[in-house]
């Protein structure tokens, strides 16, 4: 589930991402951030509360962070992950990405 929150007359949006963010659920994540504007000039993710995750998000989320930087917007990212996803953020090697993506 994807909840979008306008802040500061659209200069800054605040997204949550939470519950099932699987390869069962992506299609949909993916139709809702689609239709997240892109004007704003900041952007902060928080992924919380997940039920189920697998790399099929992680590489949404690059592809939608690469989209936001591409418009020269901030992007910060805050994971709240239990122990087991926070594994499988590291040892896929795409935190290292993320790290070097929001970095730029």
């Amino acid at each position: 589930m994807l909840e979008v929150k306008v802040e500061d007359n659209h200069s800054s949006l605040n997204l949550i991402i939470t519950g099932d963010v699987s390869v069962s659920h992506i299609g949909e994540l993916y139709a809702d951030l689609l239709n997240v504007p892109l004007d704003a000039s900041r952007y902060l993710l928080q992924i919380t509360k997940v039920e189920n995750l697998d790399l099929s998000f992680f590489q949404l989320l690059f592809a939608f962070v690469r989209r936001i930087r591409a418009n020269d917007s901030q992007v910060t990212v805050k994971w709240d992950l239990e122990d087991e996803y926070v594994r499988i953020l590291k040892e896929s090697g795409i935190q290292d990405v993320f790290d070097g993506l929001l970095s730029l």
